[in-house]
């Protein structure tokens, strides 16, 4: 089960290559991810539960559903009809068009700039206030202190929580990535960075960085760097979040030496610090747990982990309470991926049709991303792509922090339609373009 799992893997990534014309694609991405996941978890580095039949049945399903949403999302973007416009260098057309284009870029440049920077201000002032009062209760050493932070927080005893204005941060990191993936990075890209440190030691959290780093590193991924500045602070920021995670996680765990169900050679690897387990158990027991789940499945009110922000509310007037299920596999865990949620939400018909219209809409907003710039598209796009990369871990489309992401692009594209529409502004059809010259 496990080879057939490798070889419909692998032919379904050359033929998104073959589709897409691209190594890099949406489904290519997600692919390979859980073809990493699923072999550490199937090389049993961790001695979970063995994986059974039924679960591989909906692996290979949810393969193929991705696959095909992708193809749709791609179709519909109408990127295959599209052709590289060839012009004179000499002509008219040629120079109004470029013209054109700069005037549109750098407009856009500006605005994405201001975005980013009042962003990661208002949030920077916020974190820093915070943090001083952080100082105050718990010293200056805040590290050391990190797992009686931690214990806190979770306890609902905490003395200095994470301001909400904080998820602006999140709306400026995304933002940053595509900054950086076009043009010359600036310095004050580094602030929101700094900003989500900050926020992850209020809480003696962790998991935040991985989703920030997702969000920074969206539209790099699909469109590369250009600059070499833009690379240098890249490298920076991404080494800045991988070394306050790693922090964290030693500083948390110093007390805790168990490996339980660890493999010889994991035990071996592990045995001067308990990291290399940390990791490998962080990416492999939601797998395991939704393994578990199948066997024993439970289900919510329909669209309860998909809407959650809304029953979360409801729960806050004592309309509705959300449960969560424990599972052992045989550690114990309560996430389960994002096709456990999907399938606690909507039945089986949630792990048919969820993974289909997340990859068809990841795949439509990075092809329409590519030729026409645009600060919603960005917002979206990026939402999906942490959503896609994070589905290992639970849906995080129930999370905060992605969802107002998410609302951003689509509040930004509203406004500005209205806005648009009361000043007779019209949008032009073209922003960006292939352009095939003649000399």
């Amino acid at each position: 089960m496990f080879l057939l799992y490798i070889v419909l893997s692998v032919i379904l990534i050359m033929l998104s290559i073959l589709i897409f014309k691209k190594k890099i694609n949406p489904f290519s991405v997600y692919a390979v991810l859980w073809l990493l996941l699923i072999c550490l978890y199937a090389s049993n580095i961790i001695q979970y539960n063995p994986i059974t039949n039924y679960t591989w049945l909906i692996f290979y399903v949810v393969l193929i559903m991705f696959f095909l949403g992708s193809a749709l999302g791609y179709v519909i973007s109408g990127a295959y009809k599209q052709r590289k416009l060839k012009l004179n260098n000499e002509s008219t057309l040629y120079g109004n068009y470029k013209r054109r284009a700069i005037k549109s870029d750098k407009a856009f440049k500006k605005k994405l700039e201001i975005i980013i920077v009042v962003l990661s201000l208002v949030s920077f002032v916020v974190a820093v206030y915070s943090l001083v009062k952080l100082i105050q209760a718990y010293g200056f050493n805040i590290l050391s202190n990190i797992g009686t932070i931690y214990d806190d927080n979770i306890n609902g005893n905490s003395i200095v929580e994470s301001p909400r204005i904080l998820l602006l941060n999140h709306i400026a990191i995304a933002l940053s990535g595509y900054y950086i993936s076009k043009y010359k990075a600036k310095p004050i890209l580094i602030f929101p960075i700094i900003n989500a440190i900050i926020d992850q030691l209020l809480s003696g959290s962790r998991g935040m960085l991985i989703v920030d780093l997702m969000f920074l590193a969206g539209p790099i991924v699909f469109f590369g760097i250009r600059n070499k500045m833009s690379r240098k602070i890249f490298t920076f920021m991404v080494f800045a979040i991988i070394l306050f995670f790693v922090l964290i996680t030693l500083f948390r765990g110093r007390n805790n030496t168990s490996l339980p169900y660890a493999s010889s050679f994991l035990q071996t690897i592990s045995s001067k610090t308990r990291l290399p387990y940390s990791i490998v158990s962080y990416v492999t027991l939601p797998l395991a747990a939704f393994n578990e789940f199948l066997q024993e499945p439970f289900s919510w009110n329909v669209g309860q982990s998909t809407f959650r922000l809304l029953y979360k509310l409801l729960t806050d007037i004592n309309v509705e309470r959300i449960d969560t299920f424990v599972y052992a596999t045989p550690i114990k865990t309560n996430v389960y991926t994002y096709l456990g949620n999907l399938y606690a939400d909507f039945g089986f018909i949630g792990i048919l049709l969820g993974p289909f219209l997340l990859s068809t809409a990841l795949s439509y907003t990075y092809y329409k991303l590519k030729v026409r710039k645009s600060i919603a598209l960005v917002c979206v796009f990026d939402s999906l792509f942490v959503i896609t990369i994070m589905s290992f871990f639970s849906w995080y489309v129930a999370y905060m922090y992605v969802v107002i992401v998410l609302l951003f692009g689509f509040g930004y594209f509203v406004v500005m339609r209205i806005l648009n529409a009361l000043l007779g502004v019209k949008r032009p059809k073209v922003v960006l373009r292939k352009v095939r010259t003649d000399s």
